[in-house]
């Protein structure tokens, strides 16, 4: 079985009232279900999938930003077990 992760990053950048940056950023990410995986395909699609992905997703921002003449922007990393519990409640 074949899942597929959707992660979207939206950011922007206002320095003195002006927008400097405004960037929508979709990601996808497909993994393969191989064998019988302890997790069910939901939780992994919502805590393993991004905590996957989002490294990348950070490098991507941090070049793109540097290329484009700018501090590159760093984002923190995200515990998306926590994100998960907190939404349940």
């Amino acid at each position: 079985m074949i899942a597929i992760a959707n992660l979207k990053l939206t950011f922007r950048i206002v320095k003195n009232n002006n927008e400097v940056v405004n960037s929508y950023c979709p990601f996808a990410g497909t993994f393969n279900k191989i064998g019988n995986p302890v997790l069910d395909v939901e939780t992994f699609l919502t805590i393993n999938a991004p905590s996957i992905m989002f490294p990348f997703v950070r490098e991507f921002l941090a070049g793109i930003s540097l290329k484009a003449g700018l501090q590159p922007i760093l984002l923190h990393p995200v515990n998306f077990a926590a994100l998960a519990e907190q939404s349940k409640k």
